[in-house]
């Protein structure tokens, strides 16, 4: 599966926008007309048998297994490293997601909570209370409700982080899974259910849609908090594109529906929450491609264009110099090296084993050649800089002063006589070495005559 994926160069990311366009056009005007024409609002059965049902379900299962094909496939899917910078365009449906979790509270609040009259009595609404939460979901609901409120926190400071232009989404990793939980606590609950999946299409549907959605946050969480893989970023669009098409399909015919003035199946009203996760789906696809931000098109890369590091290997931009002093240690000291290689697996063949050593030992090396220059550059300064702080400052002693002063200072000639007993002795003649004075001729001969 490892080579099938990105292995087709023809495969365009536009041609599979044109794909989802040309199904959605097809497959909405299907569902408005057997909406209006074919379901029983009191069930969601369809009364009437029709060759658009099954037609419908056909297209639904071709088209969203081709997406998820193409997307796998395709060379042109975008890197995992998106687009920086200001993108309004994301900020804003930010926004409307934030309404729609909005409106999903709400909703349940108004599910749940009994209206009382004048006559409030504690005892007898604290027990229709519980009695609505557990015949709407029990836990579940309760789950729903936490986990809309803290997808509303993370929504808001991803709008926020898009219109300013700052990446202050990615520090709140944990926060990033709200919207995941959100969505599989309102996909449990719709299994729950008891009633026929199939023969209720609006139920199908809704189910659907929260299965593709589940999926494309949960590849959204791992992008938005750096835990990425250019194994998974084909997900976007597979699993995105398909819960877009499903969103369509649970949310405009019920409101055409509702225009029309007929009334919405039972316990499958409109929502405003579907529509938020159409709208926003749809425009973090568009804004992955590079739409939205300033020269995001022209700079875009796609995953085969970058090298990813491993992701049991996390290298800093200040760490480059401490790591290569490290390797080349390793390298000189056999021991050390034994014990670096000691969690490789064992391999019967030698040529192998080294084969694979070339290997990791190349992949490094053009991660490296990878960098751009400002960062080696930056990195080398630092390293210069803590070995320079590292070295022992030398005091300079000023002697120029100091000799200055004693040249200045009077010279005291001391007569023989006058100084002091201490000096003379057996040390000071140890020390003073014996004065040679010049003889005449006439006072050698003298000597030589003695």
């Amino acid at each position: 599966m490892n080579k099938l994926k990105g292995s087709s160069s023809a495969i365009k990311m536009k041609y599979l926008l044109f794909v989802f366009a040309t199904v959605f056009l097809v497959a909405l005007p299907t569902r408005v007309y057997q909406l209006l024409a074919l379901v029983n609002t009191q069930n969601g059965f369809f009364e009437n048998g029709d060759i658009t049902i099954p037609v419908l379900y056909a297209v639904l299962f071709v088209f969203v297994l081709l997406f998820m094909m193409l997307s796998f496939l395709s060379k042109e899917v975008p890197s995992p490293k998106l687009p920086t910078g200001k993108n309004p365009v994301l900020g804003a449906t930010s926004i409307v997601m934030i309404a729609g979790l909005v409106w999903d509270i709400i909703a349940i609040e108004n599910l749940v909570v009994p209206k009382t009259g004048m006559d409030f009595n504690m005892g007898i609404f604290t027990s229709l209370l519980k009695a609505n939460v557990q015949d709407n979901g029990g836990v579940l609901l309760i789950l729903q409700f936490v986990f809309a409120i803290f997808a509303i926190f993370y929504f808001l400071v991803f709008a926020i982080s898009h219109l300013n232009g700052k990446g202050s989404y990615k520090e709140f990793k944990l926060l990033a899974l709200s919207p995941l939980c959100w969505c599989i606590t309102m996909l449990v609950s719709r299994l729950m259910k008891a009633v026929s999946f199939i023969t209720v299409s609006e139920l199908l549907f809704e189910i659907f849609m929260l299965v593709f959605a589940m999926l494309f946050f949960l590849t959204f969480a791992r992008i938005s908090s750096g835990v990425f893989t250019e194994d998974s970023m084909w997900g976007i669009y597979g699993y995105g594109l398909s819960a877009c098409l499903f969103a369509g399909l649970v949310t405009i015919p019920r409101l055409v529906a509702a225009f029309s003035g007929l009334e919405p199946v039972e316990g499958h009203d409109f929502s405003l929450a579907h529509l938020a996760i159409l709208v926003f789906i749809f425009s973090y696809i568009v804004a992955s491609l590079g739409v939205g931000f300033k020269d995001g098109i022209s700079n875009r890369k796609t995953v085969t264009e970058i090298d990813l590091p491993d992701e049991d290997i996390i290298i800093s931009k200040g760490s480059v110099g401490a790591f290569i002093a490290e390797v080349d240690e390793i390298s000189e000291d056999e021991d050390n090296a034994e014990e670096f290689f000691a969690e490789e697996p064992a391999y019967a063949d030698e040529d192998l084993r080294e084969a694979v050593s070339d290997k990791r030992a190349e992949k490094t090396r053009n991660f490296f050649e990878g960098l751009d220059e400002a960062s080696v550059e930056e990195s080398a300064e630092e390293i210069v800089a803590e070995e320079i702080a590292e070295e022992p400052v030398a005091e300079v002693i000023e002697e120029a002063p100091v000799i200055e002063e004693i040249a200045e200072e009077p010279v005291q000639v001391i007569e023989e006589d006058e100084m002091p007993k201490k000096f003379f002795g057996k040390r000071k003649e140890e020390s003073e070495p014996e004065v040679i004075k010049p003889i005449s001729l006439a006072d050698m001969r003298k000597n030589k005559d003695k």
